[in-house]
């Protein structure tokens, strides 16, 4: 196993839904562009998260996305 390099939440999400690729971004506060120069990525504040799926997953519930599914594969819950 590799968890040692990668969080085991996350690979529990990926496997769990059949993701490709998932996208997470936790950010606070504002970017410093004069100091920082330009992000990498921009980001809304708070978090957001954008996965795409496999393409074998044929039916999709908004239901598998609820906070409350999200908190029960997080770390320390």
């Amino acid at each position: 196993s590799h968890y040692r390099l990668f969080p085991k939440a996350l690979g529990q999400l990926i496997s769990k839904y059949s993701l490709r690729e998932l996208h997470l971004s936790f950010t606070q506060g504002f970017w410093r562009t004069r100091y920082w120069g330009p992000p990498f990525l921009q980001a809304p504040s708070g978090a957001e998260l954008w996965v795409w799926f496999q393409d074998t997953v044929t039916e999709f519930s908004s239901q598998l996305w609820t906070l409350k599914e999200g908190a029960e594969v997080a770390p320390g819950q």
